[in-house]
């Protein structure tokens, strides 16, 4: 199985997370027209920010991955040779 248990019980967690809304304190720096420019937020809340994203993109691409999924599979033997392969060329 692509993934494994401890995949979808990540997949199970980061739905859990999101359930609930980030709360942001952003603060705003404005241009000579007076257009919003730039965003200022606390680090706390960049990092979380920052962390939610890199969950999405993990599962984005475990999604992907499995859509593409062929079943095939090599030991991990092979995967060795072919990556000092792939190095060495």
């Amino acid at each position: 199985m692509f993934g494994g248990e401890k995949h979808q019980q990540s997949r199970k967690t980061f739905k859990q997370k999101t359930k609930t809304m980030i709360e942001l304190h952003p603060q705003y720096i404005k241009d000579a027209n007076g257009n919003k420019s730039f965003v200022i937020l606390p680090a706390k809340e960049f990092e979380i920010l920052m962390e939610e994203l890199d969950d999405i993109e993990d599962v984005r691409l475990y999604d992907e991955a499995k859509k593409n999924d062929t079943g095939e599979r090599i030991s991990m033997e092979e995967a060795f040779i072919l990556n000092r392969l792939y190095f060495i060329t």
